[in-house]
């Protein structure tokens, strides 16, 4: 699949939830920690008037260019010893939130695992997804496909579902897409937690 073509579907997910809507940055490539960081300095530069959303923003963003770079099918050697995932990534905004919408190339198998975590994610109320949280770290590393508390935190941090895509690349092999919002906050009177 061509990364022309990726950004694209990102872009019509996009479009079909959104009628107002500002892509401020695009990004196609590696998701190595010098990418991470650059995103991380221009995300600080969009949400100067509302340090509110910042705060959520941040950890958001860290967390699904992480699973990038950890988990995407599509790898990239950086240095002598080490690849990192290749992914893609769309920053914005809409009059009321700011959005993130990544999307990477992955296998069926971790597919599976990984839209199971986020319909059980998905399912829960908020003091069941802390418990759910708690359940998921006292796992053995690698148990049961991986514990995914990154995506727990998300949703927590977020007070948002995850809204995933999935569309086949060709048979056993997948690209995945997560779209996740954080809400405009300027006054000290909303709900923080």
């Amino acid at each position: 699949m061509r990364n022309t073509a990726k950004i694209e579907i990102l872009n019509d997910i996009l479009k079909q939830r959104y009628s107002q809507l500002e892509n401020i940055y695009t990004y196609e490539g590696i998701f190595d920690k010098d990418v991470i960081s650059l995103f991380s300095k221009k995300i600080g530069l969009v949400t100067k008037y509302f340090p509110r959303s910042q705060k959520r923003l941040f950890p958001v963003f860290i967390e699904l260019s992480q699973n990038i770079s950890f988990y995407s099918y599509q790898r990239h050697m950086v240095g002598d010893d080490k690849e990192t995932g290749v992914g893609t990534l769309l920053i914005g905004e809409t009059p009321d939130c700011f959005y993130f919408i990544v999307g990477n190339e992955i296998a069926k198998k971790p597919l599976e695992v990984l839209t199971k975590k986020c319909e059980i994610i998905n399912s829960l109320e908020r003091e069941e997804l802390r418990e759910y949280k708690r359940q998921q770290r006292n796992l053995i590393p690698g148990t049961n496909g991986g514990a995914h508390i990154g995506l727990i935190m998300v949703s927590l941090t977020t007070k948002r579902p995850l809204n995933i895509k999935v569309f086949e690349i060709e048979p056993n092999h997948f690209y995945f897409s997560i779209l996740v919002e954080v809400e405009k906050l300027i006054s000290q009177g909303a709900d923080d937690n």
